[in-house]
């Protein structure tokens, strides 16, 4: 299943133990890791209840972290892998709770090892969505100053964000102007918020185009 042996191909006879004289650092940290396949690696993910393609998506975006190349095999961190796939689901009771106006789960693929900007430049703009839609994100917005977004990966939360303002509201789609999150991002970015099948963006919370999470299946 996962593998103690990093060494790739190319290490010296003996085993990765003792190293050579040439090893880095980095290297023999690589070797003591447990490392799972990219198979493996999907499969872990599939249990915890992600489609293959899905799996895969989520694997590529890194939020596993990237993996180390050993011929022509892809070596995932196995205790990367697992706790991803461990990540909690929180309940709809407790999202209500601490967001009572809402959450905007933005369903576009983000890179989990680029910077923040980079990462929510992707998320900011060309949201397809009704007027009224925008004028009800605009309105809760006014309320409270912002509105809390996360974006997902596979259901993985990667990165947070604040709707400070629908900047723009077209016939068809809407912009908005983001920053950086305050504190109620920590109780996010180590969970999943997996919405099922469906358009790139939904709204989790009550009242208006409330939608609530679909429960993964449990293990076993």
């Amino acid at each position: 299943m996962s593998h103690s042996d990093g060494g790739s191909p190319g290490d010296a006879p003996g085993g990765p133990a003792g190293g050579t004289e040439g090893d880095s650092p980095g290297a023999s940290q690589r070797r003591a890791r447990p490392l799972m396949t990219g198979r493996e690696a999907t499969a872990a993910l599939r249990r915890a209840g992600l489609p293959e393609r899905q799996a895969r998506v989520v694997l590529a975006s890194g939020l596993a972290g990237r993996p180390d190349r050993a011929g022509s095999a892809h070596l995932f961190d196995a205790h990367r892998v697992l706790a991803l796939a461990r990540r909690r689901v929180p309940t709809d009771e407790e999202l209500a709770a601490a967001y009572p106006l809402g959450l905007f789960l933005a369903r576009r693929v983000v890179p989990a090892d680029a910077s923040w900007d980079d990462q929510v430049a992707g998320l900011s703009r060309e949201w397809a969505m009704s007027p009224f839609s925008a004028v009800m994100l605009k309105e809760r917005v006014g309320r409270q100053g912002f509105l809390p977004l996360v974006g997902t990966t596979g259901g993985f939360v990667a990165v947070a964000a604040e709707i400070r303002a629908v900047v723009r509201i077209g016939s068809r789609t809407s912009d908005f102007r983001l920053e950086p999150p305050g504190r109620w991002a920590s109780d996010l970015l180590e969970t999943r918020l997996p919405a099922g099948p469906g358009p790139s963006w939904v709204f989790l919370g009550t009242g208006w185009s409330a939608n609530r999470l679909v429960r993964p299946p449990r293990a076993g």
